[in-house]
């Protein structure tokens, strides 16, 4: 388990675990944390979730991720950060005269486009 979760000694009285949380895995900012109610969510970027039940397990050793009897629990700690994040994003100012639509001819989001009166593109 402690192969698994970066962090985790287990040198505490009887070799009860204990959680280092100043390691180069912890502190790297590339994970989030969400906590609501008894729940805790943790993301990091390459798609990797744990899920916690603090009342059970207050030191947080059992995933329930994987769990079918936590899934609408995951799907209510998933929807947390999603709403967090899009009331945080900074939205596009309002130009005056609106937005000028830029094309390149050779982009890939419209790959089929092309001038009049030039040959079409294999």
């Amino acid at each position: 388990m402690a192969d698994q979760m970066p962090g985790l000694i287990f040198d505490g009285p009887g070799g009860e675990p204990r959680w280092d949380e100043l390691n180069a895995a912890t502190r790297s900012g590339r994970r989030r944390k969400v906590r609501s109610g008894d729940w805790t969510l943790y993301a990091d970027i390459v798609g990797n979730f744990r899920l916690y039940n603090l009342r059970e397990d207050p030191l947080e050793l059992v995933d329930h991720w994987s769990d079918p009897a936590a899934a609408d629990e995951r799907v209510r700690q998933l929807s947390l950060p999603a709403v967090w994040q899009m009331r945080a994003e900074d939205p596009l100012p309002t130009v005056p005269g609106g937005y000028r639509l830029k094309r390149d001819p050779r982009n890939h989001l419209a790959p089929y486009r092309h001038s009049e009166g030039k040959g079409q593109s294999a």
